[in-house]
């Protein structure tokens, strides 16, 4: 399979090399602490024209408290660190399509046409319509989404009472039949063995593996995968290992799997984020659904910790347009 070069890197470097440019960054206040990382380096390795950062609000759980104490002190820490609280935007996070649309359209008018999509801590039900959305505006030069990374994930279960298998907003695709289900491998399987049951036969089933992966990541993707195979009932399946870091490597397996987009596929996103931006990316150009068991509640220590090298928080970034130039098509 031959690879196309898509630029991606950590964020201090692909800054340095755009150091004219005014960026407008949209992220998520969370629990995590890594939710502030991307802005942090951004705030001083670039010009940020202005900040939009999504407080999404759960529903009622026995994580309230937690959640709140937390929501709280990373708010501190954005407003002590130089942050304008008129930065900060509360949304439900079962909010409707078209908050969801508004939010976007409200960075878009309000940039220079170059916008940073931090994906690290927002939600699938945001990050892949607002996601697809600027891939889609003309008025978006330059796209970047970037991906911080934590010193570990909770050894508890990282979210509980999930939602019925149904379409993430904004990506019900096309009305043809799926012949591929392919199923990007995460953590915590969230109800999907019971929900893929009975339709899996019908499709052929491909599962994307990250590695290589930390010991106690390989043990719960291996979870996964049991849990996934078990429910099957002999459809035909197929694992392929993936760089869950690297955007392009998942976005090329994704093309060879669909034989470059001639067989229509349905996406389970439940694995490392920078897979499933491959996946909303090719969903994307190809309108095909993407299907997701939403947890009404996340576990407020989700992760730990930020991620460093040399003292630098280790914070990705993957140019998807630059300088009005995809880096990503179906060929």
């Amino acid at each position: 399979m031959s690879r196309v070069y898509r630029p991606w890197g950590m964020l201090h470097w692909v800054l340095a090399h755009c150091p004219r440019l005014e960026w407008s960054l949209l992220g998520c206040l969370s629990t995590e602490e890594r939710c502030l990382a991307a802005w942090m380096t951004a705030r001083n390795g670039a010009d940020l024209s202005s900040v939009y950062l999504a407080e999404i609000i759960d529903p009622p759980s026995r994580f309230q408290p937690l959640t709140d104490e937390r929501l709280r002190n990373r708010r501190d820490t954005f407003l002590n660190n130089g942050g304008d609280v008129a930065d900060i935007r509360r949304h439900p996070l079962f909010a409707r399509s078209g908050e969801i649309i508004q939010l976007v359209e409200d960075v878009i008018t309000n940039s220079s046409g170059n916008i940073m999509l931090d994906m690290s801590c927002l939600p699938k039900r945001f990050f892949f319509p607002a996601c697809r959305l600027l891939l889609q505006s003309s008025a978006v030069k330059n796209l970047v989404v970037t991906y911080a990374t934590p010193v570990r994930y909770s050894h508890s279960p990282l979210a509980e009472d999930f939602q019925e298998w149904r379409a993430l907003p904004l990506f019900t695709g096309s009305t043809d039949t799926p012949e591929v289900l392919i199923v990007n491998v995460g953590h915590l399987a969230m109800g999907l063995p019971d929900q893929i049951e009975h339709g899996s036969p019908r499709m052929e089933v491909k599962l994307l593996f990250p590695f290589p992966n930390a010991p106690e990541s390989y043990q719960l993707t291996r979870q996964f995968l049991r849990s996934v195979e078990q429910n099957l009932r002999g459809a035909a399946t197929q694992i392929k290992h993936v760089n869950g870091m690297d955007v392009s490597d998942s976005f090329d397996h994704i093309c060879s799997l669909s034989e470059q987009g001639n067989k229509r596929v349905l996406f389970a996103p439940y694995g490392p984020k920078p897979t499933s931006l491959a996946m909303c990316i090719y969903a994307t150009l190809k309108e095909s659904p993407v299907f997701y068991t939403q947890p009404r509640a996340y576990n407020p220590d989700y992760s730990h910790g930020i991620k460093s090298v040399n003292g630098i928080n280790q914070v990705f970034a993957y140019c998807l347009r630059l300088e009005g130039h995809d880096f990503y098509a179906i060929t």
